[in-house]
């Protein structure tokens, strides 16, 4: 009897980790008929409520919002088929769940989310209780939510608060174990916000975030609509950040740099397309606070896609600031003083550390090959550790030049504009 009950635990565990260790909701994971069980929160959340070992489970959860209008069948036999599915027995246990709920404060409140987990389509009231139940998450990746959405918003900020707060009653119940972040808009032409979730960020627990069409202009102090105090919600232990087709303005990188202890990998791939009105490249001024905040930490710098304006270049001057940097994948124009103007050596303007240098053909106007002169004579004193460069896009480089720098143990190599990025060489 004992052996047998022990088998059918084994294999339940089995049974749960195969279904439960990767979750995926809404349109980008399986669809509604196939596999009703991970497809709509609430069905998840209901689950839960059945058997709460199934909480243990998932460590990874992308999670899309629901498009209804993506189905074939009509919205309210979509609500009638998830509806079933949660017994009446049930709805009342997720009505008494979001009344007892310790992450909802006052009454008022509490009645609201009691009425409405039990709706198919507030699906970010059900999405937010999920966040609340999951102590073993540790990557998360949202994939074009709303960031409007006023019950996912107020939850991400109180469990951030609550993780940042050893003091909390709440402190590491919820997302304590949370390493990576992911925002991913599905609609390039508007990007997503990075203002809801921004207080990830600031999980003890986070490493790595990630953004994808981002499009972030700080709309006011993180949290002050929810009472939370922004200034305990900084950033302080992320050790790599990668954005990519995006547009965050300086103040959002102000607030995302400002407090980081340990950065060591930065990507930021800029996208005019997002840029609402005239703002001036950035570029300059995020270098500016990458030296003030990483310069002894940042191993690895991606900067691309600055390209330059009708009035001029963005130019960064050097970056022998960042001691311990080994990777550099960044736009050729940061080294141009101004439009069609004098280019900068490498060899003056590279910290001693560097290894690999991935240069991004953007000069259009001056001579890109005075980029290198002097660099094979002078490498061994300025540029010791400097073993390879990448040059990605149209190069003219002359033979001689070439011959020059492999002979001083630089090995060169041509790649396609979008070949693969700073990860890549």
């Amino acid at each position: 009897m004992a052996l047998s009950l022990a088998q059918n635990a084994i294999e339940r565990h089995q049974e749960y980790l195969k279904q439960y260790s990767a979750l995926r909701f809404g349109y980008s994971g399986h669809r509604y008929s196939n596999n009703p069980t991970v497809d709509h929160f609430l069905l998840f959340l209901d689950k839960v409520l059945q058997d709460p070992r199934i909480a243990y489970y998932p460590n990874s959860m992308e999670a899309s919002a629901w498009d209804f209008g993506n189905d074939d069948r009509k919205d309210d036999e979509i609500q009638t088929d998830i509806l079933t599915a949660v017994t009446s027995a049930r709805s009342s246990e997720l009505a008494t769940f979001g009344v007892e709920n310790q992450w909802l404060n006052g009454k008022e409140r509490r009645d609201e989310w009691r009425d409405a987990l039990l709706e198919p389509r507030n699906q970010f009231h059900h999405l937010a209780m999920l966040l609340t139940m999951l102590p073993n998450l540790r990557s998360i990746k949202m994939v074009h939510m709303d960031p409007c959405s006023e019950p996912l918003r107020e939850m991400i900020w109180a469990i951030a608060a609550a993780n940042c707060d050893p003091a909390s009653p709440a402190f590491g119940r919820a997302l304590g174990k949370l390493a990576e972040v992911s925002i991913n808009s599905g609609d390039p032409e508007f990007g997503e916000h990075l203002d809801p979730y921004s207080p990830l960020l600031a999980l003890p627990s986070l490493r790595f975030a990630q953004g994808f069409h981002v499009d972030a202009d700080l709309w006011g102090l993180p949290g002050e609509s929810f009472g939370h105090d922004s200034s305990v919600l900084r950033p302080r232990h992320i050790e790599e950040i990668k954005i990519r087709r995006s547009h965050v303005s300086i103040n959002n990188w102000e607030w995302i740099l400002g407090s980081i202890e340990n950065l060591k990998r930065f990507t930021y791939e800029y996208d005019l397309d997002f840029v609402r009105g005239q703002e001036e490249d950035v570029c300059d001024q995020l270098v500016a606070l990458l030296k003030e905040h990483a310069s002894h930490t940042l191993t690895l710098l991606d900067l691309t896609e600055f390209a330059p304006s009708e009035s001029g270049c963005t130019c960064v001057g050097d970056l022998k600031d960042f001691k311990m940097l080994e990777v550099l994948r960044i736009d050729d124009t940061v080294f141009q003083r101004e439009a069609g103007g004098e280019i900068m050596r490498l060899v003056d303007v590279l910290p001693a550390s560097i290894r690999t240098v991935k240069l991004v053909a953007q000069i259009s106007h001056a001579h890109p090959a005075d980029l290198f002169i002097g660099l094979a004579e002078e490498k061994g004193d300025k540029l010791p550790q400097l073993q390879k460069i990448n040059l990605e896009g149209k190069y003219e480089i002359e033979q001689e030049m070439l011959d020059k720098l492999e002979g001083a143990g630089i090995a060169i190599s041509r790649l396609s504009r979008w070949q693969a990025g700073a990860d890549g060489v």
